[in-house]
């Protein structure tokens, strides 16, 4: 992701782009503030709240879907891609504690049966991460990729094992 490439896409000048972020990786880092921060608007929604855990966990994996689907977060797959070779970048990735406190406390809102310590439930949400980011990128290389309802759905069943799994 060059700067004439960010541009472009943001439809603003190079030099827009070069004031406002000194460098990639204050770039980044503001994307994936921004990222995070829609996430947690998508699952801020109450509809999450009632139901069955199956029912619950179904509706968060639809709407992470829609969101590892959305421009915002295909951009930060695209710029980590292109500078995943730059150590200031990559180290941006991991969340700020206080985002994985906020992260893990909306989820034992959404969850509240489940009895994983803080370690356990980041391994459930990091796993449901890694294979909604692995189903975006297929669907890259596939556009037509068929039955994502079915992949969507072994995500939901994976995930409620893990969160039903003994403390």
């Amino acid at each position: 992701a060059t700067n004439r490439r960010i541009a472009e896409r943001a439809k603003v000048s190079v030099g827009t782009v070069q004031y406002h972020f000194s460098t990639k990786a204050h770039l980044f880092e503001i994307v994936l503030q921004r990222c995070h921060q829609e996430f947690l608007l998508l699952v801020a929604d109450d509809a999450l709240l009632s139901g069955k855990l199956e029912s619950r966990v179904n509706l968060f994996v639809v709407m992470s879907w829609r969101h590892y689907q959305s421009k915002l977060y295909l951009a930060t797959i695209e710029i980590l891609m292109a500078t995943r070779s730059q150590r200031e970048i990559v180290s941006l990735v991991e969340l700020t504690e206080h985002q994985a406190v906020e992260q893990r406390r909306r989820i034992r809102q959404i969850f509240p049966e489940c009895q994983l310590d803080d370690r356990a439930l980041s391994e459930v949400l990091t796993s449901t991460h890694v294979f909604l980011t692995g189903l975006t990128v297929e669907t890259l290389l596939k556009p037509k990729l068929v039955n994502i309802g079915g992949y969507l759905r072994r995500c939901t069943r994976a995930m409620v094992v893990m969160l039903k799994a003994p403390v």
